[in-house]
């Protein structure tokens, strides 16, 4: 992860539009909402070491959830984080977990609509932020 985004904060709030574009991907610019924001270990393992900025953003076209989740992304569904374990594009469906914020060893599956995502989890690392 860059640096610079370790113990930082971006100074967006819950509620500011803004732009999202991948920063290796496809150059278009999806606009949407920050749903959620929170300060959280970079790595699960090591809970009181470097922190990140978890920034979850609502997008205004649905279809953007389509293209950018992967198997593992964090998402929220009904204003709780959960992790995408399969995606069924056949069946419009996706199986997510309950992401309790340690260890899913034996997660409890339970199936979803794309319609279902509230939004996604973009890093900085990853994402560009306008």
């Amino acid at each position: 992860m860059d640096p610079k985004f370790i113990n930082s904060r971006s100074g967006m709030r819950t509620g500011d539009c803004v732009f999202v574009s991948e920063k290796y991907g496809e150059p278009t610019r999806n606009e949407g909402t920050v749903d959620y924001i929170e300060m959280a270990p970079i790595n699960r393992a090591v809970p009181h070491g470097d922190q990140a900025e978890h920034i979850y953003v609502r997008f205004n076209d649905s279809s953007v959830y389509r293209r950018w989740l992967k198997r593992g992304s964090p998402v929220m569904v009904n204003m709780e984080k959960h992790i995408i374990l399969e995606i069924d594009e056949n069946n419009d469906s996706l199986s997510v977990a309950k992401d309790g914020g340690v260890y899913m060893i034996n997660p409890i599956r339970k199936t979803v609509s794309f319609t279902s995502i509230d939004s996604m989890l973009i890093w900085r690392a990853g994402y560009i932020l306008e």
